[in-house]
């Protein structure tokens, strides 16, 4: 599988495979507990993403910890199978890696892992482990939510889901070249309106 797509697709695996007990921080699937994941995905502790936005090409400079074990030779095989979607793929010696993909290929890749998303989003409504949860809402990018609930106390699982919304706007982030540098949840009470608890991936990452 190319290594861009298993990006697209992580955040759909995750929660699946894991609900709100563990993750994967990257696309070398190394195994790690959700709450290391969501926070190293939004802080700078996982390392940088740069990108430069040409007239047709997109250049994105993935972290090392984003592309970890990967070789040249899976890089070159990846260019080879994206249909010219992206024109090259450079392993950097301090580990990260040098993605020139068509803009059309990198809203591709955007609007996948959007769909990805969204899916998981509207999964949590009214599902066994958030019974309260009858909206989930997202802004364009990811980086806020809001969640209504009929609680008016969060439940552990509703508490814990931040951890996943910070992965997935964390992921989303990465995959744009635009690295958030906070994700915020809000959980709202269905009846009164009133925002009932606020998250942020920020005050997780300096706990950590």
């Amino acid at each position: 599988m190319r290594r861009i797509s298993a990006l697209v697709i992580a955040c759909a695996m995750i929660l699946s495979l894991t609900g709100c007990g563990g993750g994967t921080s990257s696309a070398g699937a190394s195994s790690v507990s959700v709450a290391a994941s969501s926070s190293s995905v939004a802080s700078s502790d996982a390392g940088s993403v740069s990108k430069d936005e040409g007239l047709f090409n997109v250049t994105i400079v993935y972290p090392a910890d984003y592309v970890s074990g990967a070789t040249q030779e899976q890089l070159d095989q990846e260019v080879a199978e994206s249909g010219g979607g992206i024109q090259s793929a450079t392993l950097n010696e301090d580990g990260t890696a040098t993605y020139v993909m068509s803009k059309a290929y990198h809203d591709k890749l955007l609007q996948d892992m959007a769909d990805n998303i969204n899916s998981e989003l509207n999964a949590m409504v009214g599902s066994e482990d958030y019974p309260n949860i009858t909206a989930v809402e997202a802004a364009d990018d990811f980086t806020s939510f809001t969640i209504t609930t009929t609680s008016t106390e969060l439940s552990m699982d509703e508490a814990f889901s931040v951890l996943s919304l910070y992965f997935y706007g964390g992921m989303y982030g990465i995959v744009a070249g635009e690295q958030p540098e906070n994700i915020h949840v809000d959980f709202v009470n269905a009846d009164t309106g009133e925002i009932i608890e606020s998250s942020d991936s920020s005050d997780a990452g300096s706990e950590g």
